[in-house]
């Protein structure tokens, strides 16, 4: 499952603090631009993450990526669901 995690005001400490709390392989992590973050990792506890995460203002999954090439049947399926 992929997760996004929106950092606070310091981008780079909220990083460290997902990945000190999640204890994931770096591999796991993609940056998305200055302040997003998405992981890829098992059904987490929202709410057990957003009280232990002090650096992360939101948090939530990820249920269509279209990045890369838009398909738009793809498009269309996915927001249906």
């Amino acid at each position: 499952m992929n997760v996004f995690f929106i950092a606070g005001r310091h981008p780079k400490l909220s990083l460290a603090e997902i990945k000190a709390v999640l204890k994931i392989n770096t591999d796991k992590i993609k940056l998305l631009g200055n302040e997003s973050i998405k992981v890829e990792i098992e059904k987490p506890d929202y709410n057990g993450l957003m009280q232990t995460l002090g650096g992360v203002i939101k948090t939530g999954e990820i249920i269509f990526d279209c990045a890369g090439s838009i398909d738009k049947e793809k498009t269309v399926t996915a927001l249906e669901e």
